[in-house]
């Protein structure tokens, strides 16, 4: 939703903690990989990193993030994608948190954009349903 706000910077290095996220449950959910994708063209990417290495890295490269919009968004969008199969695995929460904590971003705040991922999810799968006709 808001990833094109980011900076390149801070794109490429969301796209690679994106897919340390994925990879985090050990198994690739045909939803995470759509909205991947989808985020990949919403930031513009000539082409896409590979995974970061580690939790590790992820925080090493932070410091892309500019401004308090750009570590909200990340955070914000980072949830999105860890949600969108209907399985916030452990190892992603943890790295959420991680990240939100790095960034000075409180649990409040995690919290909030989970439950608001969640909202988002119940509105597609209600619009899906408006439109293939099962309403």
């Amino acid at each position: 939703m808001f990833l094109a706000q980011l900076s390149p910077a801070a794109r490429r290095h969301f796209a690679a903690t994106a897919r340390l996220l994925i990879a985090l449950d050990g198994r690739l959910d045909a939803r995470e990989e759509a909205l991947f994708a989808a985020s990949s063209r919403e930031m513009g990417l000539p082409d896409v990193p590979a995974a970061a290495e580690s939790t590790e890295a992820v925080l090493q490269g932070l410091d892309c993030l500019d401004t308090l919009d750009e570590r909200r968004i990340f955070v914000l969008e980072l949830i999105g994608l860890a949600v969108v199969d209907d399985d916030l695995h452990p190892a992603e929460l943890d790295l959420v948190n991680a990240v939100a904590t790095h960034l000075g971003l409180g649990g409040v705040y995690v919290a909030r954009c989970l439950v608001l991922s969640q909202r988002l999810l119940a509105l597609a799968e209600e619009a899906r349903e408006l439109v293939v006709g099962r309403v």
